[in-house]
């Protein structure tokens, strides 16, 4: 049985959730994983949700349960609060996309995620794009900052998010675009 997530995640968890008020009804449980190493966080449908329609799914955000920072590892929920935030916000991006997907489509979906360094970035993308709709950026930046200039996370880890996930400028660039379609 994974252990409970700490207090500092939930409170992240249920903060960011507001955010996001058609997942208000949605079955959404956070699971710390055994194991640690990437992903941090990992958004996904719960196996026995996965036939069902998207309404009416289960979904699990999965959490390492430390990060490793340079030669030390550092517990998840000890984060700063707001990166915690922005990361918690990006996975719930994913759920928002999930959602829409039949459960042969969210099949194909992972078969893609697999397989397709061009659908992984789409779908990541995807799921910055809802955070940042729905009034995340400036969890979204401060997360993708901490990752890439100031913790001292694995140079490997650091060029998957460059190679697969927005930039911060990219970022920037969508709030503007956001910003000025209002």
């Amino acid at each position: 049985m994974p252990k409970e997530p700490p207090i500092e995640l939930i409170a992240a968890f249920r903060e960011v959730l507001a955010y996001y008020p058609g997942l208000s009804s949605a079955a959404i449980r956070l699971e710390m994983r055994k194991s640690s190493g990437p992903p941090t966080m990992l958004a996904r449908p719960a196996f026995m949700g996965l036939f069902g329609p998207g309404k009416a799914r289960s979904y699990l955000i999965r959490i390492a349960p430390v990060i490793r920072l340079g030669k030390a590892w550092k517990a998840t929920s000890d984060l700063p609060p707001d990166v915690l935030k922005g990361w918690i916000g990006h996975e719930l991006g994913h759920i928002v996309d999930y959602q829409d997907r039949s459960s042969l489509g969210l099949v194909l979906f992972g078969i893609r995620y697999l397989l397709d360094p061009a659908f992984i970035r789409a779908a990541e993308w995807r799921a910055d794009h809802f955070a940042v709709s729905r009034g995340l950026h400036a969890y979204i930046l401060r997360t993708k900052r901490y990752i890439l200039e100031e913790a001292d996370i694995p140079r490997a880890y650091k060029r998957r998010i460059e190679r697969y996930y927005s930039s911060p400028e990219q970022i920037e660039k969508l709030v503007s675009e956001l910003e000025g379609s209002d």
